[in-house]
């Protein structure tokens, strides 16, 4: 009886110990010519049963929890492309709705102008009292305003974008597809977006006419259509701006950066390490608006308010784009490019540059 309860006890032991976790159990040793062979056999059956169970328990659990997981993500997908589509599609509606406010109210302030200016100048009561000529002005850009309005609302071109061939859609199609529709819907708001403010500022030029017509002041031929000509320019302003005035701006604006900065930007790299951190020996220009920290030891860099761009680790870890104080092991300083324009552009070129950064690990843009 002592024996049996020795046997009966060691089991127990033994099986406490391995049910803390899901591992198989071992093979039994020693079984040639062992007198508890069909114990140790009916025993190790049971282990197997009890693990099996377990890892079934187990395995139905992970397929619960994907199953939730899946359609949690469905419906979060589902309302995160709902929302982005319905803002596209939001924006279409207020641009039109923005277009035919200019529509109606040049429309109604015409209507008006030419009943007051009936009023005012009651030709059947007396034939000398004629309205002026500059009184037709108001009118001009009152119907200027309402034609451009037009052509933004109702002249037909074609989409920038078209849509992809019909399959059936992966996760990344599904991506895809929703950011060409947005893309979409931004080109139709934008394509004939300096029509429209054309529009604006023909409404605002008519309102601001509206008095010419009751002012004692006499008709000037050449001194009207010098008046029309250059409001005409000031009311076409959006579609000489746009295309070239981007261009423009961005070399404006690094003139004045590099004319705020002149005084401090480094001559030599004695200069550089004493400005921006290091040691001289790291520190090389590779043009008049950029120095150029090498490959090295981690450095703190200052920036002292210009925009740089670098690398920490090698291979890389971290990629930065920032102003003010960061550690990397290697970083390009620029003098002529402000931070607030150029800063994710330098973002970019660094994630994507398949010599320094091949893992193409994201750029992280920190501004002070």
């Amino acid at each position: 009886m002592k024996n049996s309860k020795r046997w009966l006890t060691m089991p127990q032991t033994w099986m406490t110990k391995e049910m803390s976790s899901n591992r198989w159990p071992d093979l039994p040793e020693g079984l040639k010519d062992d007198p508890r062979l069909e114990f140790k056999k009916l025993l190790y059956q049971a282990q197997l049963q009890v693990v099996t169970t377990r890892q079934l328990a187990d395995i139905e659990i992970a397929k619960e929890d994907f199953k939730a997981n899946k359609a949690y993500e469905h419906v979060r997908r589902q309302a995160l492309y709902t929302a982005y589509l319905d803002l596209a599609k939001e924006q279409l509606e207020r641009m039109q709705a923005r277009a035919e406010f200019v529509e109606k109210a040049a429309s109604v302030i015409g209507g008006a102008y030419g009943v007051i200016l009936g009023l005012a100048f009651n030709i059947n009561k007396d034939i000398s009292r004629i309205p002026p000529t500059r009184g037709l002005a108001p009118l001009f850009f009152l119907g200027l305003s309402l034609t451009l309005a037009a052509i933004y609302l109702a002249y037909i071109t074609s989409p920038r974008v078209t849509p992809s061939s019909s399959r059936r859609p992966s996760t990344l199609d599904v991506d895809a597809e929703r950011l060409r529709f947005i893309e979409l819907t931004t080109n139709i708001v934008l394509q004939r977006i300096r029509w429209l403010q054309s529009a604006v500022i023909s409404l605002g030029f008519g309102v601001l006419s509206l008095p010419v017509a009751f002012l004692n002041i006499q008709d000037n031929l050449v001194e009207d259509t010098v008046a029309v000509v250059v409001s005409l320019l000031i009311i076409f302003l959006p579609s000489i701006i746009i295309p070239s005035g981007t261009a423009l701006l961005l070399a404006a604006q690094s003139i004045y950066w590099r004319f705020k900065f002149r005084n401090v930007w480094p001559k030599t790299s004695q200069d550089a390490a004493k400005l921006f951190g290091g040691t001289p020996d790291r520190w090389e220009l590779l043009d008049e608006g950029q120095w150029k920290l090498k490959d090295g030891s981690a450095t703190k860099v200052d920036t002292h308010s210009l925009l740089a761009g670098g690398y920490n680790d090698q291979p890389v870890t971290e990629c930065y784009a920032w102003v003010g104080t960061q550690t990397v092991t290697t970083a390009s300083i620029y003098r002529d490019l402000p931070p607030s324009r150029y800063a994710s552009r330098v973002a970019d070129l660094l994630t994507d540059d398949q010599q320094l950064n091949p893992e193409h690990v994201q750029c992280t843009i920190r501004l002070k």
